[in-house]
């Protein structure tokens, strides 16, 4: 039996998703198909019915649709709910129950990257949509930081993820640049930093030693600079690869097959 499994956003042309997950599946002897469709906001409802329809095992759902996917899944598994944004639904017995597991593997990457510096930061929050919802509350839950913030275009939204948090604040996205040194782990979840010319905000006042996040799985100029200036940085490959691995594992354990995900390998295909 061949298993099949896809990825959904607009744009998604750029995904390294496939060739990750095809990697680690032929590593694991397990016979599947990983496909990315592009599926435009309009259309997830259908997108939704059509893969549960078409017999998928699972998939994966990227920018823009973390959010707006929650109406369209049978159930919400607790990591969901919490952060209000699916990045992986499982198909569990003819029903679709959607997880989060961005959060998860955000905190797994930044250990296994910069290790126990990460713990008892303030944290400044760039974005509030479905991924920094997910990163928000591993952050709180696992990394014990002094304090979050978090800092959006569009201020309603970052009051609304620091309501739900019900332990931050808000800064206004005009003001980041200058708030900068207040904070020691700096991450960045919104998508400017795919564009090569834009940064989210000026890092000249950055504090030496403050950890620079970006969930962008390219080198981006933004985090070169923050380099340069005595940050310690942190990409998008680790989070992209762990969000992955448990993903995958949960497809599996699904289908009677509790395989660890090879780690190594999937990051090995992401960085090709």
């Amino acid at each position: 039996m061949t298993l099949h499994f896809a990825v959904i956003g607009d744009p998604i042309g750029h995904s390294r998703s496939p060739a990750m997950m095809m990697r680690a599946c032929a590593a694991l002897g397990v016979r599947a198909q990983y496909e990315a469709y592009a599926v435009a906001p309009h259309a997830l409802e259908h997108a939704v019915r059509g893969l549960h329809a078409l017999g998928f095992a699972g998939y994966n759902v990227t920018i823009p649709h973390k959010v707006a996917v929650c109406a369209f899944v049978d159930a919400l598994d607790h990591s969901a709910q919490q952060a209000g944004a699916v990045n992986t639904v499982v198909v569990r017995d003819g029903r679709t129950i959607g997880y989060n597991t961005d959060g998860i593997g955000y905190v797994r990457s930044l250990l296994e990257e910069i290790g126990p510096h990460a713990f008892g930061r303030d944290v400044l929050i760039l974005g509030a949509g479905g991924a920094a919802r997910g990163i928000s509350y591993a952050v709180k839950d696992r990394l014990r930081p002094k304090s979050i913030a978090i800092a959006n275009r569009t201020r309603t939204r970052a009051e609304g993820l620091a309501r739900a948090l019900d332990c931050a604040t808000v800064v206004s996205w005009d003001e980041v640049a200058h708030v900068l040194p207040s904070y020691g782990l700096i991450i960045n979840t919104t998508s400017i930093g795919m564009e090569p010319h834009e940064e989210p905000c000026a890092l000249d006042r950055l504090r030496a030693g403050s950890i620079i996040s970006d969930i962008v799985y390219r080198p981006t100029q933004w985090l070169a600079h923050a380099q340069s200036r005595g940050g310690l940085v942190h990409g998008g490959v680790g989070m992209l690869v762990h969000q992955g691995a448990e993903a995958l594992e949960m497809w599996l354990r699904a289908h009677g097959m509790p395989y660890a995900a090879p780690i190594a390998v999937m990051r090995e295909a992401v960085q090709a």
